[in-house]
């Protein structure tokens, strides 16, 4: 366990924000197909998401204990994954954590901390009963002040949210195989022989809902382009569903070379790295280098926009951190500019599907506009358990 605490450490926003790799150290990173198979060990994984599921009420608790600055400041980070331990894991014994975290602390932060450390425990130890029945009496208290003030308006998605954000994860992984079936799979699958691509159910509602729109109104004859199309997830999905015509020329874009070479792994994993072509693509940004020739028009193009991920705080709650009314200012723009761009290259007759992570009314509203219409799509509407929050749009181009 202290083994696993240590491991966790690296991952937490003081050290991220001390860290030369510290784009490397998100969560979007680390939950891909291939760290949840086996890379992250030892439950570390769990002792990550769950420290950033409980830091509002962490902060809470640590106010009501001290409230003092810390020094290293990183000592707050194995504070933090504690606090969350204690309150989530019923198969290790409370105190067995506490002592696990004091030799973490001694082993990273020295022998002076470890009072702090095994005192804060304790405490937690003895309020958990009390801080559990809070949390079940107003989940609210699980989404930090600013996210509370900033949908104030909108209590149907705060109160989904937080309820998500408290439910323990389910042991196994969402993923579809080589014939399109999904299912919940054990990690130990992703290491046998086999094509498996790990999905939230969100996401493959989403493309069952295009598969629909598409052989509803089939566009015309054509190039199909996935935008922003890394890790490749989704267009894995259309492809294993059958959505995709044989004889369709694919593109895949991505605006960042880091994120089309994990793009291109995916695709050669799974066979696909001919089928598809694969190019560095910055939509919206007039400016960047362009290393591809991609057609001047598409019968099918998906642009899953960059966004706040709002809809995806269950399994991304380090976002949670975010200034988001900082981070909109850039991103509500960045959309324009892609759907811009985006859409003037859809063909006479053709589809154009849009979709976001996000359930943010701002977002969802500002696509909306640039679109014209009302969302088409919410994966919140079709299922009852924790999914991605993903609302999407379709469009056919008239001209």
């Amino acid at each position: 366990m202290k083994a696993a605490l240590l491991e966790a450490l690296p991952f937490l926003p003081r050290h991220r924000a001390r860290s030369k790799r510290a784009s490397q150290l998100s969560l979007d990173d680390i939950l891909d197909d291939r760290r949840a198979s086996g890379e992250l060990a030892g439950g570390v994984l769990d002792l990550v998401l769950m420290a950033y599921r409980y830091r509002a009420p962490f902060e809470l608790a640590w106010r009501e204990f001290s409230g003092k600055s810390l020094r290293p400041a990183e000592l707050e980070d194995l504070l933090q994954i504690l606090f969350g331990a204690l309150l989530s894991r019923d198969r290790t014994p409370g105190p067995v954590l506490v002592s696990e975290a004091v030799e973490a602390t001694r082993q990273a932060f020295g022998p002076a901390a470890c009072g702090l450390v095994n005192a804060f425990g304790r405490k937690t130890l003895a309020t958990k009963d009390a801080w559990l029945a809070k949390l079940e009496a107003d989940p609210l208290l699980a989404l930090p002040a600013a996210l509370r003030e900033r949908w104030s308006a909108h209590p149907a998605i705060l109160a989904r949210s937080a309820r998500q954000l408290l439910r323990r994860p389910e042991a196994g992984i969402w993923s579809f195989d080589a014939g399109g079936s999904f299912a919940k799979r054990e990690a130990t699958a992703f290491r046998e022989e086999g094509r498996l691509q790990a999905i939230d159910p969100g996401s493959w509602d989403l493309l069952g809902w295009i598969l629909e729109r598409v052989r509803a109104n089939p566009p015309p004859a054509g190039a199909w382009l996935d935008a922003c199309a890394a890790p490749g997830g989704k267009l894995l999905g259309l492809l294993a569903r059958g959505t995709v015509p044989a004889d369709a020329e694919l593109h895949a874009t991505d605006a960042k070379f880091r994120r089309v070479e994990r793009l291109r792994e995916n695709l050669a994993r799974w066979g696909s790295e001919t089928r598809v072509r694969t190019s560095l693509h910055a939509w919206g940004d007039a400016k960047a280098d362009r290393s591809d020739e991609l057609p001047a028009r598409f019968a099918f193009a998906l642009a899953d926009l960059p966004c706040s991920g709002s809809g995806t705080l269950h399994t991304r709650p380090d976002l949670l951190d975010l200034d988001w009314a900082e981070r909109m200012i850039s991103t509500l723009d960045l959309q324009k500019r892609i759907l811009a761009e985006v859409r003037d290259r859809v063909a006479p007759g053709g589809a154009l599907f849009v979709s976001l992570c996000s359930v943010d009314p701002v977002e969802v509203d500002h696509v909306s506009g640039l679109l014209g219409r009302a969302p088409d799509f919410s994966s919140w509407d079709r299922r009852e358990e924790t999914c991605e929050g993903l609302t999407a749009w379709h469009v056919t181009n008239s001209r």
